[in-house]
């Protein structure tokens, strides 16, 4: 068996000790730093969508258009559209036709994907359109 002396032990100890001093004062750093961090909070109220909101009708053309999840991926009033290209042309068609008075209300079905929505809101961009209101379903009710 090996014997130290007493100044090898307090040496050996010491060597022992340093990594976890070092461990213990990062560590205090760390809850001094993160104590005087006070709280933000910010107050929002978010839109719900058991109100019922309605467009003013006046002289106004609508543009019902619909993500879908299956099938083609556009509904434009009523008429499927497979495609972005096409789409773009359909709105170009619909601005060209109704300029400034042309508002569009999307709804997207709840399993559409998001790639599809993405492209929606690049298209609209594109055009300059903007939506006039994204339609929500009410919990419980059916479209």
């Amino acid at each position: 068996m090996i014997e130290l002396d007493d100044e090898g032990q307090s040496v050996a100890l010491q060597d022992i000790m340093t990594p976890m001093i070092d461990v213990i004062f990062v560590l205090i750093a760390f809850m001094m730093l993160m104590i005087n961090v006070p709280l933000q909070v910010m107050e929002i109220d978010l839109p719900s969508a058991n109100e019922s909101t309605s467009l003013a009708a006046g002289n106004k053309h609508l543009a019902i258009l619909a993500v879908r999840s299956e099938g083609p991926a556009w509904r434009l009033n009523d008429q499927e559209i497979d495609g972005n290209d096409r789409l773009y042309e359909q709105l170009e068609v619909l601005k060209n036709a109704h300029g400034e008075q042309l508002e569009i209300v999307v709804q997207s079905d709840r399993e559409a994907p998001m790639e599809r929505v993405v492209a929606l809101f690049s298209i609209l961009q594109k055009l300059d359109l903007e939506v006039a209101n994204l339609a929500l379903q009410r919990s419980g009710d059916g479209w």
